[in-house]
C-alpha cells in the first residue's frame, strides 16, 4: 500500500511526463501550422482546429490532475496534522513534560560552569545527542527520555501509528521520537534501549 507521500510523489511524475507530452503537442502544431502555409486554405483549416482541441484536452487533463493532487496534499496534511494534535494529547504523560515544573534544587554556580561544559560535551561526544539538565545533574538524552519513549511507542499504538517519521508532523516526526529509529534500536553506544 502507498502512503499519502508516495501518491503524490507518483502524481507529480505523471504530471511530468504529461507536460513534456503537451510541450511535443505544442511543437507538432507549430510544425504543422509551418508547414500548412504552404497549402491550400482547406487543408489549413482543418489541421489548425485538430491541434488545438488536442491541445486543449491536454491542458484540461492536466488541470484536473493538478487538482488532484493538491486536493490529495491537503487532505494528507490535514490528517497528519489531526494525528500530531492527538499523538500530542497522548504524550502529555510524559516524564519531560514535567521538566519545567521541577523546581531548581541544585542552584548553579557559575565557578563550575567549565566542569558542566566539559561533561556536556563528554556526554555529546560519546552519544551523539545532547544530554538534558534533569534539574540536578546532566543526563544523557536517551536515558532521560527512556520512559518518555516508551510512552511514545505506547500512543503510536493506540492511535494505530506505524512509521513516525512519515505519518507525524513537526518535532514528533523526527527520528529521535521513533522507538524504531536508529537512535533508539543502536546498542553499541552502551545505553539500553526500550
Amino acid at each position: 500500500m502507498l502512503s499519502d507521500a508516495q501518491i503524490v510523489l507518483e502524481i507529480i511524475k505523471m504530471i511530468n511526463s504529461l507536460l513534456i507530452e503537451a510541450l511535443s503537442w505544442i511543437s507538432f502544431c507549430v510544425l504543422a501550422k509551418r508547414l500548412v502555409t504552404d497549402k491550400p486554405e482547406v487543408e489549413h483549416q482543418t489541421t489548425a482546429p485538430m491541434c488545438y482541441s488536442i491541445l486543449t484536452v491536454m491542458l484540461f487533463f492536466v488541470a484536473v490532475v493538478l487538482l488532484t493532487a493538491g486536493l490529495l496534499g491537503q487532505q494528507s496534511w490535514a490528517a497528519e496534522s489531526k494525528l500530531t494534535k492527538e499523538f500530542e494529547l497522548c504524550i502529555e504523560t510524559a516524564p519531560f513534560k514535567a521538566t519545567n515544573r521541577i523546581s531548581q534544587s541544585k542552584q548553579l554556580n557559575p565557578d563550575d560552569l567549565q566542569k558542566h561544559f566539559d561533561e556536556f560535551d563528554q556526554i555529546f561526544r560519546e552519544t551523539g545527542l545532547p544530554p538534558i539538565w534533569d534539574g540536578a545533574k546532566l543526563v544523557p538524552w536517551r536515558i532521560y527520555h527512556q520512559e518518555s519513549i516508551m510512552i511514545a511507542q505506547a500512543c503510536h499504538e493506540s492511535l494505530g501509528i506505524t512509521q513516525p517519521q512519515q505519518q507525524l508532523r513537526g518535532t514528533y516526526a523526527k527520528p529521535v521520537w521513533d522507538p524504531r529509529s536508529e537512535i533508539w534500536m543502536d546498542r553499541s553506544r552502551g545505553l539500553s534501549t526500550p
